[in-house]
């Protein structure tokens, strides 16, 4: 589970931005927050980000999916292929500095890196002990020496062997590749973080390519294709049934080969006809590649960051994905979900202490919870508010 980011000089933004999950102590205990087994208090299932286009929505949560990546993938990086993170051009020669809390079965730990484009400079891991952090592993980099320094007492991990680890990876995705043990562990806790952000943006939902890659997650797991079906059908998409089926093909060679393609089941009366899903709306698609990023995380645990969460959907499905979040039946594992998101009338349905605002100004973007601002009561009507201008991070049009 997610407690709280810490970040700066990060593509839109400059100055340090942190983002918690801790709710207010007067925020009341519903099923949108759980009990924090680490930490006094309540943690949030779920983060909003509103603000106007162009604000830096997207860069406020990817460093989220970054880290995630970075943590799991960044061993497979070409030496010579930079780190794909990229500083404010207004400090091009500062590093980038994150520091995520995250909890991990009862154990509470502190990761915080500094990286630029090209390298990282500092990486450290620490776990909570009693009151104090104690160092996991520590690696800096000495540009005297052009070497890292190490501190590898806590993870089981010999300086020798960390020192083939590449300058632009991540040391924990070195470690888990050589099988540490520690380092598995965090990589599994990170490998169930889902999102539809890479290094360029949002990764669009409805397109080929994301149609066939949620195809082939549905073909390979079954029990998740019968929930989405049901899922759709709850929808009222107008489907009764998705079949996934092969289909032959000829490639440009004349040579045959087989393609597995997803059609739309449409049942009116006693009759029922097919569709493939590529003829089918643009909502019809973007909620069948939704729901299989989302229904892993929901069943195992985990973290789904996304952006534009309800794009091509109807503003009111919204309010559907999100109640899978906060339902204990339909989230047995408190999975968290960060988004942005354009239908602010959801501003309603959360807490004060759920919902980000962005804004930038001068090229330069900020980021603030509501329940950061002086003045803000729980019982307020945050929509009418947030529409009239009260809290900013609204377009200037």
């Amino acid at each position: 589970m997610l407690h709280s980011l810490k970040f700066s000089n990060f593509y839109s933004f400059l100055d340090e931005v942190e983002i918690s999950f801790a709710m207010d102590g007067r925020a009341a205990e519903n099923e949108k927050s759980c009990a924090s087994r680490a930490e006094d208090g309540r943690t949030s299932k779920i983060l909003a980000v509103i603000g106007a286009n162009g604000a830096g929505k997207t860069n406020a949560i990817k460093p989220f999916a970054f880290i995630s990546w970075f943590i799991c993938k960044s061993v497979n990086l070409r030496a010579d292929a930079g780190t794909y993170t990229r500083q404010h051009f207004l400090r091009m020669n500062e590093k980038t500095s994150l520091e995520l809390i995250f909890e991990i079965d009862d154990r509470l730990f502190r990761y915080i890196l500094k990286i630029d484009s090209k390298q990282v400079h500092q990486e450290d891991l620490q776990e909570k002990t009693s009151r104090q952090w104690s160092t996991v592993f520590s690696r800096a980099f000495d540009v005297n020496s052009n070497e890292f320094t190490y501190n590898l007492k806590g993870f089981g991990f010999d300086k020798r062997t960390a020192s083939k680890a590449k300058k632009n990876s991540s040391l924990i995705s070195f470690a888990a590749q050589q099988d540490n043990s520690f380092a598995l562990m965090l990589v599994d806790y990170f490998s169930k973080f889902h999102t539809n952000i890479n290094a360029s943006g949002r990764a669009k939902s409805n397109d080929y390519q994301a149609l066939i890659d949620g195809t082939e997650f549905y073909e390979q797991n079954s029990e998740y294709r019968e929930l989405m079906v049901s899922r759709l059908k709850a929808w009222d998409l107008g489907l009764s049934d998705i079949k996934i089926t092969k289909l032959k093909h000829v490639d440009d060679k004349g040579e045959e080969f087989e393609m597995t393609m997803p059609f739309g089941v449409h049942t009116i009366g006693d009759e029922s006809f097919e569709m493939p899903l590529l003829t089918e709306s643009s909502g019809t698609q973007s909620a069948y590649v939704l729901l299989s990023r989302l229904l892993p995380v929901l069943k195992q645990g985990g973290v789904m960051v996304y952006d534009e969460l309800e794009s091509d959907l109807h503003p009111h499905m919204l309010d559907s994905i999100l109640e899978l979040f906060f339902s204990p039946k339909t989230n047995p594992h408190n999975a968290q979900i960060i988004f942005t998101t354009h239908s602010v009338e959801i501003l309603n349905e959360l807490q004060k202490c759920q919902i980000l605002l962005v804004e930038k100004n001068d090229g330069v973007s900020e980021a603030w919870r509501l329940c950061d601002m002086s003045g803000v009561r729980s019982d307020d009507n945050f929509y009418a508010k947030y529409m009239s201008g009260t809290y900013g991070a609204v377009p200037n049009i």
